[in-house]
């Protein structure tokens, strides 16, 4: 750190710990030397944003607890149990997000290795929303469900299912077909 930056430095925090004193305005060459230092290279900086966003999120699920904007809120903090709570309460009180929201549910606890209520909510999706751009997907994931539990006679019998209940989407059926017969080598 140059001189010049640490009398800066010096400067600031001495303004923010007497707001009574008064400081001179930044000469040109003051602030071509602050301008080396960018607010968000420093750690303290970094720090106090980080606190900032944690309690707009706090603030977003004491006041609007199932909405999307404090979903991406507790997102952004990877507070990963609040986000589930937040989508479980869209999925029961908002409809025009539940589909949406029960697969982004779905594929959380995929994701986090809780199969047998991916296989819930994967299931849950297909038998109410047959006919989404997504269906194909969650049948698919339900047969991933099976397979990553070992349960391979029933993993075969759900890829064969999503095959041939979504034989009109190639790619559904192909690899409906191939993970059914990689499933039943795995059974034997």
């Amino acid at each position: 750190m140059t001189r010049r930056a640490a009398l800066l430095l010096g400067l600031l925090l001495a303004a923010r710990s007497f707001p009574t004193a008064r400081l001179e305005p930044l000469t040109p060459r003051d602030a071509a030397a602050a301008a080396e230092f960018p607010p968000y290279d420093n750690p303290v900086f970094a720090l106090h944003q980080r606190s900032l966003a944690e309690a707009a999120a706090s603030r977003a699920l004491a006041e609007a607890p199932d909405t999307v904007d404090t979903l991406a809120l507790v997102l952004s903090q990877d507070r990963i149990d609040d986000a589930l709570a937040v989508l479980k309460r869209i999925v029961e009180r908002h409809p025009v997000y539940q589909r949406k929201a029960l697969a982004t549910l779905a594929c959380l606890a995929f994701e986090q290795r809780d199969y047998k209520t991916a296989l819930d909510r994967f299931t849950l999706y297909v038998r109410l929303y047959p006919d989404s751009a997504y269906a194909w997907v969650a049948a698919l994931r339900s047969g991933e469900s099976y397979e990553s539990m070992a349960e391979w006679p029933a993993a075969a019998a759900s890829y064969r299912a999503a095959s041939a209940r979504y034989s009109k989407v190639r790619i559904a059926q192909v690899l409906g077909h191939e993970y059914a017969a990689r499933a039943l080598e795995a059974s034997n």
